[in-house]
């Protein structure tokens, strides 16, 4: 009689440490912050269209839109229906719940970038914040003492330098 064979579509996994589950844990807040972000652009994009196809117009910028929204929906001179005050409404509602998202989100970056050695030493460099601080550290398995000259000019902190001779060299921005 024959055992049954493993079936070869199951996949084995190795695994994780507690360094590589904190780095998928950044990696994860990251990608859905950034999920966050593209939703409330969306909602905002939407907003000013349906706003411009009735003729009404607001600033471009996002605190421009949210400080004038409330006193578009309530002004009784402008074309908007009642339905497209609602709808307004609701669009409005669905872009501060983003926004309180978001910032959840940054106030957890903000305690992990000051909590992680690496990201200390990136946030003293300026220009660099927490945000990208924690994506580059969940980016990369290096600690940041050891970054490669390529990934620092990836980040823009170094410019790489050729000579005539073609020897290549860096200098700091």
């Amino acid at each position: 009689m024959r055992k049954p064979s493993p079936k070869p579509w199951t996949a084995k996994y190795a695994l994780r440490t507690d360094q590589d589950g904190r780095q998928l844990d950044l990696q994860s807040l990251h990608r859905v912050r950034e999920r966050w972000v593209g939703r409330r652009t969306a909602v905002i994009n939407q907003i000013r269209g349906m706003m411009l196809e009735r003729g009404i117009t607001v600033r471009k910028g996002r605190h421009y839109l949210e400080e004038s929204l409330p006193g578009i929906l309530e002004d009784p001179e402008n074309t908007l229906s009642g339905a497209m005050r609602v709808l307004l409404a609701q669009l409005q509602l669905e872009m501060q719940y983003l926004q309180r998202q978001i910032e959840e989100s940054d106030k957890l970056i903000l305690r992990i970038a000051s909590e992680l050695e690496p990201c200390r030493r990136l946030v003293a460099i300026p220009g660099i914040g927490p945000v990208i601080a924690t994506a580059t550290t969940a980016a990369t398995a290096a600690p940041a003492a050891s970054f490669s000259l390529p990934m620092l000019t990836l980040l823009r902190i170094v410019a790489l330098q050729t000579s005539f001779d073609g020897t290549t060299g860096f200098v700091a921005n």
